[in-house]
């Protein structure tokens, strides 16, 4: 089946970081387990909120608002742009795929992207804070293809790829009936996903 769309998750593959290992140093350290920060970032990813909601929220569940802000400020600044990703992402969109960033990110979204410089890659960006739901739920899925359709309104469910770092993604994505590419930031990574849509 040919691919006519690339959805590609924004934040762990066209911009790698080392949420893991800081994740990781956090919880030893300060206790702040990984079903915590999954929690704060999906009540941040699944609305325009302000910084005092989003210090209301982290009190109610018992996470010291400085804290978050020694951890996201770690998390962000070990961002890079996936220089090799983003190159075989343009040469594709000059080859005629669309490419659609699909993200749970919250409404800062183009700043990032501006910061890096990507702003003009994608077709379009579809991102958890304006739908109000985020990935790994269907509507999400729904919402990008209803989207990208607008674009291209041919296009079917298996001429999509989503391309994600989360398996958890990845399944809910392959459940809707897109296909699927687990990204790891590996040498071989652009070579088997040129491979899939090839």
């Amino acid at each position: 089946m040919k691919i006519c769309a690339l959805f590609v998750d924004l934040g762990g593959v066209v911009v790698i970081n080392r949420a893991r290992e800081i994740g990781e140093l956090y919880e030893k350290s300060d206790g702040l387990t990984l079903e915590m920060t999954k929690n704060v970032f999906r009540f941040i990813q699944t609305a325009k909120r302000t910084e005092e909601e989003i210090n209301r929220y982290l009190q109610s569940v018992n996470i010291d608002p400085d804290l978050w802000k020694r951890f996201t400020k770690e998390f962000y600044s070990s961002e890079i742009k996936n220089d090799n990703l983003v190159k075989l992402l343009s040469d594709l969109k000059e080859k005629g795929l669309l490419i659609i960033f699909t993200t749970n990110n919250s409404d800062a979204v183009m700043k990032g992207m501006q910061k890096y410089e990507i702003e003009n890659l994608p077709n379009l960006v579809i991102n958890s804070s304006e739908l109000q739901v985020a990935k790994p739920d269907k509507a999400f899925w729904e919402a990008a293809f209803k989207g990208t359709k607008e674009l291209l309104p041919d296009l079917t469910l298996e001429e999509v790829l989503v391309i994600d770092d989360s398996n958890t993604n990845c399944v809910s994505a392959k459940e809707f009936g897109f296909q699927t590419y687990q990204y790891k930031n590996t040498p071989e990574a652009q070579t088997e996903i040129s491979t899939l849509i090839s």
